[in-house]
């Protein structure tokens, strides 16, 4: 028995160093071109190919298709859910099981440092990819049986340059014109629409073009709440917003939540997967508008603060939209710097957002949370679907052609808004200092589009020196946000919390042109 476990021994130690020599003679990694575009590894990650097979980093791939993966630590096993395929692998182990039936692999799945690799040709062509090999470069090429977001038309011509900034027909990057980028059509022409997907205050809202009823699940390892919304497609600005793989996401990052997701489940018939991922399993409300505009929240509230939640502008609770101007694909102005418009508006209107949520007798949306783009068509219509009192859009102001301009403008639509926009205007001069542009009235369709007091508000110009550097800092917009809370109550007559205290806030900047 000793010499056969010594024969033994010897015989595995022959074939581990075979093995290494034969990986040694082939190549070390290979690339992969997903749907064109070519992934970029984690560092410390490779491609390797064993034996002929390429193995690939699971997640990297299959998450980015919108696919579930599990990964049980103790039994070396990853699982991958993909639409109608329930693929069972086990590390070290060349059969595996697709829905139950057991098919063998050219190579078994493993681990390296810690990252679980699979053989690329088995598991893509089970998930319907198309599966490519060139062997002269290495690269391996798969195709999604998702379809792609669609492709963007080319934008407009730009207006000829106005004689000054904030004047009717103008070029104004700040938002005082239409000069949204242009999304392409909508090719799937009376189908049901997703067409805005936003987290704010423990709430994902999800608006669409017509009444729907999502199918709502929980799963665990890692905990997530699921939404199916059948017979759905994207609107055109949330197609546009998907990545490689057909999957778009919002980063949350918070106690409660890591991620929202989303993506199109299935083809035919045509349905869309939202997941929250959330760190613990959470209780949810599901509330849906009853008086016939078209969207629904998931509350989560109720689950964290273990106490019943009135929907969105209930109890005789006041509802206000905040607007973060541009977003993902429309950056706005670019900043005298090279910073963008988008992100001072969602930095700026994240501030509004905690201060109103401190309110008691406010609730507080979102048209946006993260760097994605809503069409501006969007905007206005989901504050009228939620049935909001206030609609803000926030925005910075640029006018290049003359870099020694300077002030906060706002702006109004319909003439019964124009106290809302003078009460709001002398909120914010006040706060920031900058010289005064006055109030204005305009045809925008942000503010054509929404039903309520609506105003846009104009802070700064980014294309001037002096107003870029305080626009961008911490304790100017905790001032100004303040600011607009003070508006948004005094209009809307509401008793609240005592003004918080900004720390550090800068001088007031001398007035001037």
């Amino acid at each position: 028995m000793i010499i056969s476990w010594i024969a033994v021994c010897l015989l595995l130690t022959g074939q581990a160093s075979w093995v290494q020599a034969k990986q040694a003679q082939e190549p070390a990694t290979a690339s992969i071109v997903l749907n064109g575009t070519k992934l970029e590894m984690l560092p410390g990650v490779t491609i390797p190919i064993v034996s002929g097979s390429v193995m690939i980093p699971i997640r990297m791939v299959v998450q980015g298709l919108g696919y579930e993966v599990k990964w049980q630590q103790k039994e070396q096993k990853v699982t991958v859910l993909a639409l109608d395929k329930k693929i069972e692998m086990t590390v070290r182990n060349e059969e595996a099981f697709v829905n139950g039936l057991a098919k063998r692999m050219t190579a078994a799945p493993m681990v390296i440092s810690g990252t679980s690799y699979i053989p690329l040709r088995f598991v893509g062509e089970e998930l319907g990819l198309k599966v490519g090999w060139d062997n002269k470069s290495k690269t391996v090429s798969l195709d999604s049986a998702m379809p792609a977001a669609p492709q963007q038309e080319p934008l407009p011509p730009v207006a000829a340059a106005p004689e000054g900034p904030g004047l009717p027909g103008g070029t104004n990057s700040g938002g005082t014109t239409d000069a949204a980028p242009v999304p392409a059509p909508v090719t799937d022409a009376g189908q049901m629409k997703v067409e805005t997907i936003s987290y704010a205050d423990n709430r994902l809202i999800v608006s669409t073009s017509e009444p729907v009823e999502p199918k709502f699940s929980t799963m665990s390892g890692p905990d997530r709440i699921i939404m199916d919304i059948p017979n759905a497609v994207f609107s055109t600005s949330l197609s546009q917003s998907l990545v490689t793989g057909g999957q778009g996401s919002i980063a949350v990052n918070d106690a409660y939540v890591k991620k929202i997701r989303y993506s199109l489940f299935s083809k035919e018939p045509q349905s869309i997967r939202i997941v929250i991922d959330t760190t613990q399993a959470i209780p949810y409300e599901v509330i849906k508008e009853e008086a016939g505009a078209y969207y629904v929240i998931i509350d989560l509230n109720a689950g964290i603060a273990n106490t019943p939640v009135q929907p969105i502008g209930q109890d005789g609770k006041k509802l206000v939209v905040i607007d973060p101007g541009h977003g993902g694909s429309d950056p706005g102005a670019a900043s005298v710097t090279g910073r963008r418009e988008k992100d001072f508006t969602l930095s700026l209107s994240h501030k509004v957002v905690q201060l109103l949520s401190a309110e008691p007798g406010i609730d507080v949306v979102m048209t946006r949370s993260d760097d994605t783009y809503v069409e501006l068509g969007s905007r206005g219509t989901m504050a009228n679907a939620l049935g909001a009192n206030i609609f803000l859009s926030i925005h910075g102001n640029s006018f290049p052609q003359n870099p020694s301009v300077r002030g906060t403008e706002t702006y109004y639509y319909n003439e019964a808004c124009r106290p809302f926009a003078e009460l709001m205007h002398r909120h914010l001069l006040g706060a920031s200092g900058f010289p005064d542009r006055k109030v204005k009235s305009k045809s925008l369709k942000v503010l054509r589009d929404a039903a309520m007091d609506a105003l846009l508000l104009e802070i700064g110009f980014l294309s001037n020196s002096e107003e870029e550097l305080i626009m961008f800092d911490e304790s100017f917009q905790w001032r100004v946000a303040q600011a607009i809370v003070d508006g948004i109550k005094e209009q809307l007559q509401v008793q609240g919390q005592v003004k918080q205290q900004v720390q550090g806030q800068l001088p007031v900047p001398q007035t001037g042109v």
